[in-house]
């Protein structure tokens, strides 16, 4: 049996990142010898949950250290891959490359970056840091076929060394949402690449056609008190509301006829599919990357040129003012999901394990 590991920063903490890492371990532990190890403490009431065949380790670093303190956890690393006897190591996110680029002479274990965002908009750190993980790795998986095409043309990237590969969902809802509710809903760290600065402009548009309804944002972040004070300066109060992180949010799909995604750029979009599969009709920026993948135009929901807020705004009126375009956006919402279902996606994941 293979032993593979995911490191990460703080593999713990609420993200996308640590939420499909987490959940691809869980699928992956049947097969292989699984193993999770978090650079930073583990929170003791994190919301994840994880198999009990996989093994989670800490090396206890505080959550606020500064990602340069990694190095001194050369030693510990060599050490803890030797001892578990490591087959095959998986980077996810991008912060423990430099870490890992220092320990991977010393260490028999295949290397594997899984990038969990893309190369749009990226700043030079950010950039160097992928073409480090580049000459490192073993293997490169990006998660949409835009990256894909941005890694080969931007980093110079061989065919045989990237694979795409797409987050799945496992998330099989109770109950769909029946579109009937007066609610749109929107779920993201509040950050600036999520876009909920725009979010408020198309808002504001809106609630002047259709005061009835109500949009409510579920996420934290470093902008929350930023987006707040901009909802009060346009008086939208009450009617769009930030409601916090919620780690039970797919399950509140159900609540709500239309999903939102005003972002900047994206790494996947796993929102939107976790919308979809709930029901819900989507609007999106058509941004890299991810929604492109995802949104079937005018079948399941609206690809929006990016940031053209007025029409974004145009689009869910539309919306709102039709019944009958929600149910039918609804009844299409999971024609073509099967490409994301975990049976598929975990698949490709085994075949790139058992090649190496």
């Amino acid at each position: 049996m293979k032993k593979i590991c995911f490191i990460g920063f703080g593999l713990f903490t609420i993200g996308g990142c640590q939420r499909v890492t987490i959940s691809l371990a869980n699928s992956l532990c049947e097969k292989y010898e699984t193993h999770l190890l978090s650079l930073c403490e583990v929170p003791k009431n994190h919301s994840y949950n994880v198999d009990e065949k996989v093994k989670v380790h800490s090396f206890g670093m505080p959550l606020n250290m500064r990602a340069r303190k990694s190095f001194t956890l050369f030693p510990k690393l060599i050490k803890f891959l030797r001892k578990n006897h490591i087959d095959v190591l998986f980077i996810a996110g991008s912060l423990p490359i430099p870490l890992v680029s220092m320990v991977k002479p010393f260490v028999k274990a295949k290397i594997v970056f899984c990038d969990h965002e893309n190369l749009a908009g990226r700043d030079k750190k950010s950039v160097l840091f992928r073409k480090l993980a580049c000459m490192i790795s073993d293997k490169v998986v990006v998660l949409t076929k835009q990256t894909l095409s941005d890694y080969k043309k931007s980093l110079g990237i061989k065919n045989d060394k990237i694979e795409q590969i797409y987050n799945s969902v496992d998330y099989v809802p109770e109950f769909k949402s029946d579109v009937s509710e007066k609610r749109i809903i929107s779920v993201g760290r509040i950050s600036f690449e999520k876009g909920f600065d725009m979010a408020v402009d198309v808002a504001e548009t809106v609630f002047e056609k259709h005061p009835d309804w109500a949009w409510d944002i579920y996420g934290d972040g470093p902008d929350f008190e930023k987006i707040k004070s901009k909802i009060n300066e346009k008086n939208l109060q009450n009617h769009l509301f930030l409601k916090g992180a919620d780690p039970n949010v797919r399950s509140k799909y159900r609540d709500y006829s239309i999903c939102v995604l005003p972002s900047y750029r994206e790494g996947f979009a796993v929102v939107l599919l976790e919308a979809k599969i709930s029901g819900l009709p989507v609007v999106s920026f058509d941004c890299n990357a991810g929604p492109g993948e995802i949104i079937n135009d005018g079948v399941d929901g609206y690809l929006i040129p990016c940031y053209n807020t007025k029409a974004m705004a145009e689009k869910i009126c539309c919306l709102i003012e039709s019944d009958e375009l929600r149910k039918s956006f609804s009844a299409h919402s999971c024609d073509n999901i099967e490409k994301f279902s975990s049976k598929n996606v975990v698949a490709k994941w085994c075949n790139l394990i058992d090649g190496m």
